[in-house]
């Protein structure tokens, strides 16, 4: 049996596509892998602050432990019946909007195969749940789990080798045109949708024993993050990146330009906002939409890929976006300006403290001489 659960509000598109990832790779393992009484359980940001000697100002990247966790009970035809029980489980905490699928899945295949020695290890630490309260949690040591990492597994090598379609995952977003995403290797690539049969979007079978890899060479470009993933549905692509960098895709010649860098408002918004699935053409430029949970606003950035430039089109800005740059910029000029006073004072303090040991020097020269 396998449990997960998500409180992430970072990551992009490749954290919520890694998760399905990790998902999917869990479907195979637990019709081909995993013996009746073994269990695991994975949890992405649901624990913060811990309380131990292992942690980096109270941040752990995992914690690795075995403890009892509740599972539905399920009828043997996948009926969920009214029904709970506490199995003890192999329990991985990931603490990182980065997810790494080998060293997640590493860490849960060596807690599978190695019951007794994580039993024996482990330790109970306090740590701060996602709705505040404070939970125990076992783990064993920071330099336990640095270990395991470094330990090379070649069935995870060979299970990494699969091609999972974000359309194949359990949800998937709309359609992005005649380009989407397949995983490989904790990598992305884009591939044209038109190339695949059918039946690799069917998970189930596709992962089936006997398939290894798929041998289509559908990969046009490679990706070791996406933030975003946007399209106008026909030729044009845009991925972007964490770092607010994007690249412009052109299915039509398949041709791939940047890094640009998205500018951003420099105000609290940017953290709410990603870049809307869809965008526009006029003429020879891209408009790119903005969305902001922040208050559900939104404003354009106009790109053009022959020049290369990008800017904010502040003409779209709604009425509370004006207020809130306006605020923020006040409020950046204000601190500049004591910034500035600060630094003002400090010189002048300092050239007076020049012209103080200059006089000084110029009386002791001065009374020198006239003993002379």
């Amino acid at each position: 049996m396998i449990m997960g659960t998500s409180r992430h509000v970072k990551g992009g598109m490749s954290l919520y596509l890694r998760e399905l990832y990790l998902q999917a790779i869990f479907m195979y393992l637990e019709e081909n892998y995993l013996k009746p009484d073994q269990h695991l359980q994975i949890n992405f940001g649901l624990y913060s602050d811990y309380h131990c000697s292992d942690t980096i100002n109270g941040k752990l990247p995992y914690t690795l432990g075995y403890d009892y966790t509740v599972f539905d009970v399920y009828s043997s035809n996948g009926k969920r019946l009214n029904k709970q029980k506490a199995y003890k489980t192999i329990i991985l905490n990931v603490a990182t909007d980065s997810i790494n699928v080998k060293d997640c899945l590493k860490l849960l295949f060596y807690g599978l195969e190695h019951q007794k020695e994580i039993e024996h290890l482990q330790k109970t630490i306090s740590a701060k749940h996602f709705f505040r309260h404070t939970d125990s949690v076992v783990t064993v040591s920071k330099k336990t789990i640095d270990n395991i990492l470094t330990i090379d597994n070649p069935f995870l090598n060979q299970l990494l080798r699969y091609k999972i379609y974000r359309k194949s995952l359990p949800t998937y977003s709309e359609s992005y045109g005649k380009l989407d995403i397949y995983i490989q290797n904790d990598s992305f690539y884009l591939y044209e949708t038109e190339n695949i049969k059918p039946t690799y979007y069917n998970l189930k079978n596709y992962l089936r024993k006997d398939i290894k890899t798929d041998t289509l060479n559908t990969g046009l470009f490679s990706f070791s993050e996406i933030g975003d993933f946007s399209s106008d549905t026909t030729d044009n692509y845009i991925i972007t990146q964490n770092d607010g960098k994007f690249y412009h895709v052109r299915l039509l010649d398949r041709t791939i330009n940047g890094p640009y860098q998205l500018p951003s408002l420099s105000t609290r918004i940017d953290k709410y906002s990603s870049v809307n699935s869809l965008f526009t053409n006029r003429g020879d430029s891209i408009i790119l939409t903005i969305g902001t949970d922040y208050d559900r606003s939104s404003y354009s950035i106009i790109f053009k890929p022959i020049t290369g430039e990008v800017r904010i089109d502040s003409s779209s800005f709604c009425q509370s976006i004006k207020e809130i740059v306006h605020q923020e910029k006040q409020e950046r000029d204000k601190k500049q300006l004591i910034i500035k006073e600060a630094k003002t004072l400090k010189q002048h303090k300092c050239y007076a403290l020049i012209l103080v040991c200059f006089v000084v020097v110029l009386n002791l020269f001065l009374a020198f001489s006239k003993k002379l």
